[in-house]
């Protein structure tokens, strides 16, 4: 083995380990066309700080859903491409984890600030098209999943652009954008200049069918939960109850509107505020693709016919990720393997 071949095969070990050298986005891949059945790191052409992990099924990705996953502040994208790339591969859907680099995109939990940075969902909007054109996916709507502060994303994503969603699942959010028109985005949805060209409107957002999940344990007020006396006034004091409240005002604003509810609570039994564990103990990633992939979702699709972009690349070799990657569900049969660029 050369020497080359030996750092490489060690920086992708210790990657799928969670082991980052730096806090600087793990190393980047492009590749053309793409790897079906295995998960692949990528970087969005001319933004390296924003590397995704994508898995085309074997079937190809022409006409495919298009699954996007969002991480919470661990940054864990390929634990949640490995959690979900076989799963959604079963209704032939292309799955995509994006990976918001720190530094950069520190605020994307609200979608961005203007003094904190780009914006998180333009970003994921480019992210999107670009995986449409070279994939052959669907990506008018897709379906969004997020976790901690991948859910708070996630839901203000579908608040913004709810044209862009067929359906979503929040899960185990800090804390919640409120269907408020008389308080300021982020705690409500009256407008605010961070976001100029965003107006929220609820005859929309309303529409998107949303499951959200929650741990039955999940209410630890640790570190990484938003508290204040106003946010535990309006929103309560722990992700298990704020999820109860969230769901109870988005139903209430549908009734107001003379719309049907479309928001529906899980809340998995047994399991605290982990990713891992609610995907191993609750089967969370099996429960959100059973959700977004039935019928009625999937017809809320567009899927016109485009060609497939193709990009040169460097070879590529699949890396087998060891049995203890965190995230990996038990479910699986066996863990999706890695490629990664050849030296």
């Amino acid at each position: 083995m050369g020497l080359g071949t030996f750092f490489c095969t060690l920086l992708a070990s210790l990657a799928l380990r969670g082991i980052c050298l730096t806090d600087a986005p793990p190393p980047s891949v492009d590749l053309a066309p793409p790897a079906r059945g295995e998960v692949v790191l990528r970087t969005l052409p001319g933004e390296p700080e924003l590397p995704y992990y994508l898995y085309v099924p074997e079937r190809g990705g022409q006409n495919a859903p298009l699954l996007v996953t969002v991480h919470g502040i661990s940054r864990n994208a390929e634990a949640h491409a490995h959690a979900f790339g076989r799963l959604a591969a079963r209704h032939s859907a292309v799955v995509v984890a994006p990976r918001f680099a720190p530094k950069v995109y520190d605020d994307y939990q609200r979608l961005g600030r203007a003094w904190m940075g780009p914006r998180s969902d333009r970003a994921l909007e480019r992210l999107i098209d670009h995986v449409g054109r070279l994939t052959g996916a669907a990506t008018e709507q897709i379906f969004l999943f997020g976790y901690s502060g991948g859910a708070q994303f996630v839901h203000r994503f579908v608040m913004a652009h709810p044209e862009r969603i067929a359906a979503a699942v929040v899960s185990s959010p800090g804390w919640y954008t409120f269907p408020d028109p008389g308080r300021w985005y982020p705690y409500g949805i009256r407008e605010t200049p961070d976001l100029q060209d965003v107006r929220f409107d609820p005859t929309a957002f309303l529409k998107v069918p949303i499951l959200v999940t929650v741990g039955e344990l999940d209410i630890a007020r640790s570190r990484s939960l938003r508290r204040s006396r106003f946010l535990d006034l309006q929103q309560g004091r722990t992700r298990l109850e704020r999820a109860e409240r969230w769901v109870d005002a988005m139903a209430e604003a549908a009734r107001e509107h003379e719309l049907p509810a479309s928001v529906e609570l899980a809340v998995l039994g047994g399991v605290h505020h982990s990713f891992r564990e609610n995907v191993e103990r609750a089967g969370l990633a099996e429960k959100a693709v059973a959700y977004l992939m039935v019928p009625e979702h999937l017809a809320r699709l567009r899927r016109p016919v485009g060609p497939v972009i193709a990009d040169t690349s460097p070879d590529l070799r699949p890396v087998s990720p060891p049995n203890s990657v965190l995230g990996v569900p038990k479910l699986l049969s066996a863990p999706l393997p890695v490629a990664i660029a050849s030296p």
